[in-house]
């Protein structure tokens, strides 16, 4: 097994699988550190019930030496942070990522999160380290659902203005309505997170003028002039304003997001 990562909490392998010699990715989650056999138990059981061609796919899990461990599709090609991280030295004056390869990696994203939505599972960490590249099929993939909650049909009919507590998600990327005290908040955090991270793929930095990420975000003081500087489309900057919208009762929904012009254009 190659390791590819390795943090406090887990690690994550590329390994082979002696069935049939594919190759797989495998998230050993460290068995003391408590707070991973809940987020594991969770990762396994929504996992299980999503099946789409851009999110990434689960394979397994067991237990190995009171090691826990989950089994999932290996996506060759990286994450998008690190996609940002290898274009740092780019001219200024253009965008961090080609407006095009951005649109057609949202655009898979976008039609992750619908499908999501669709089957009531919200993500919560939407971010560029949570989209991976599959370059055997040329696809972009959202992975790790670890925090991801599901809800139901009758749970949003009754209670528009939210039904998820807590401060849950990556600084940075948390909509305002999460950071609010005592606030609730639905499914709709993950298009402003989504906004956030198209906003980054094209500038190479957080929307925040403020040091401090969470109360930038709670004043919504967001640099809206750095997209000009880098020259990104009119089209695009009024997309990104769109899902970045502050007031989540009327943010745009994914569906709708999906037909927009500059992703209709620009993904094909």
């Amino acid at each position: 097994m190659t390791c590819l990562a390795d943090t406090a909490g887990a690690a994550v392998y590329k390994a082979k699988a002696k069935s049939d010699g594919a190759i797989v990715a495998i998230k050993e989650f460290k068995d003391q550190v408590a707070d991973d056999s809940g987020k594991l138990s969770n990762e396994i059981t929504t996992s299980h019930k999503i099946q789409h061609p851009y999110c990434i796919s689960y394979i397994g899990s067991a237990i190995e030496d009171s090691v826990m461990i989950l089994v999932i599709e290996f996506a060759d090609g990286g994450d998008l942070f690190n996609v940002i991280e290898a274009r740092k030295n780019l001219n200024d004056n253009e965008p961090q990522v080609p407006e095009s390869l951005a649109a057609k990696c949202m655009s898979h994203i976008l039609a992750g999160l619908e499908y999501l939505h669709s089957i009531f599972i919200a993500h919560l960490d939407v971010k560029l380290e949570n989209i991976l590249y599959c370059t055997s099929n040329d696809t972009y993939k959202l992975a790790d659902f670890g925090i991801s909650q599901q809800f139901s049909a009758e749970t949003k009919r009754d209670y528009p203005d939210g039904y998820f507590t807590g401060v849950q998600g990556t600084p940075n990327y948390m909509a305002p309505e999460i950071l609010r005290e005592n606030s609730k908040y639905t499914e709709s955090v993950d298009i402003f997170a989504f906004g956030v991270t198209l906003y980054m793929l094209l500038t190479g930095f957080v929307p925040w003028q403020d040091e401090d990420a969470a109360e930038s975000t709670i004043l919504y003081n967001v640099d809206w002039d750095i997209l000009g500087r880098k020259c990104v489309s009119q089209e695009a900057i009024n997309l990104i304003k769109e899902l970045m919208y502050p007031n989540s009762r009327t943010r745009i929904e994914a569906a709708v997001a999906r037909q927009h012009s500059w992703l209709r254009r620009n993904s094909q």
